[in-house]
């Protein structure tokens, strides 16, 4: 009971975040968070839906604290997470990698899913786009990806398909990695 309260109060939450997000009024509130701690919230919350799925992490050594609102970020990642669940077979293991690259966070989610078709990968971040072979087969609204990119535009960071094969689909996040203050804000 406590985890199904739990799980509908971040609901309750992300409503209200996509909400805002929808009105163009995104609140960013900025402080220093690991980024491997970060993956790991996000990875416990997504437990249930994951059905005993492995999900393999691959965390950079000493990689350094982000500057980027904890809560959204956490609800990006779990848009990419959650994609990966539905997306891929029941079986198959998904990857989840954080890096440091340049001047840039590099996180990616990697799954085992079908291919996305060519008019897919041009559409997949327009708001209510939902596949054509999987509209009537998993449940969701196709906002996932719209918020996932609007939350990682306001920290000046971006989203985008790195590719879509036989091998799976690999979604990359990047988040600026350089120093920060809140006086730049």
């Amino acid at each position: 009971m406590d985890q199904e309260a739990e799980r509908l109060s971040r609901l309750v939450t992300e409503a209200t975040h996509v909400a805002r997000i929808e009105a163009g009024k995104i609140q960013v509130n900025r402080a220093w968070h690991s980024v491997e701690i970060l993956i790991e919230k996000v990875l416990a919350q997504s437990e249930p839906q994951r059905d005993g799925r492995r999900v393999d992490v691959l965390i950079a050594p000493a990689l350094p604290n982000a500057f980027v609102d904890g809560n959204l970020m956490q609800l990006a990642l779990r848009q990419l997470i959650d994609n990966a669940l539905k997306y891929s077979p029941r079986k198959s293991a998904i990857q989840v990698s954080s890096r440091l690259a340049g001047d840039n966070f590099i996180i990616t989610v990697h799954n085992q899913g079908e291919p996305l078709s060519e008019s897919e990968r041009v559409r997949i971040f327009d708001k209510f786009y939902r596949g054509q072979n999987v509209r009537h087969q998993v449940a969701g609204t196709g906002m996932g990806l719209p918020v996932a990119r609007e939350i990682l535009l306001a920290h000046d960071g971006d989203i985008h398909l790195h590719s879509s094969n036989e091998g799976g689909t690999e979604f990359v996040i990047t988040i600026p990695a350089k120093p920060v203050t809140e006086d730049t804000l």
